[in-house]
């Protein structure tokens, strides 16, 4: 039977003072392991653990794209309702004044499209940058 279709019938229990289990605890929260079981048996066996890794100008990025995102669905809303308020509209002089709000919204809402834009530019710039790097490093 293959090693990893295998149950794990056997317990290790361990004692470890505070100050031991925080800093397993730390290295555990740093790693991309699901769970502390997976993390030791790693670390007993010697098998190879995997970090997280977290690029800190593309975390800048996604909190810009998410603000913007939310922007946008904001604009979205604003936009259906006054559709929804065209529609309904009755007289000729509302039918005017919900057009030019309209087209305000609508201006407001290809805006927030172009910054999302120039974000997304942004972050694929700041990937290729790092892809390249990792190449260089590579061939090095």
């Amino acid at each position: 039977m293959n090693s990893n279709t295998q149950s794990r019938s056997k317990f290790l229990h361990i004692r470890l003072k505070e100050s031991e289990f925080d800093q397993v605890s730390k290295q555990f929260a740093e790693s991309m392991d699901q769970t502390m079981s997976e993390f030791v048996r790693k670390k007993l066996l010697d098998t190879p653990i995997i970090r997280k890794y977290r690029n800190i100008s593309v975390d800048e990025c996604m909190t810009e794209l998410i603000q913007l995102r939310n922007d946008l669905i904001v604009a979205g809303s604003g936009i259906r309702l006054l559709g929804d308020q065209m529609n309904d509209s009755r007289s000729p002089d509302q039918l005017i004044e919900w057009t030019v709000l309209l087209k305000k919204c609508e201006d407001e809402f290809l805006q927030i499209v172009e910054q999302i834009k120039e974000q997304v530019n942004k972050i694929s710039d700041t990937w290729l940058q790092t892809s390249t790097m990792e190449k260089d490093c590579e061939t090095r």
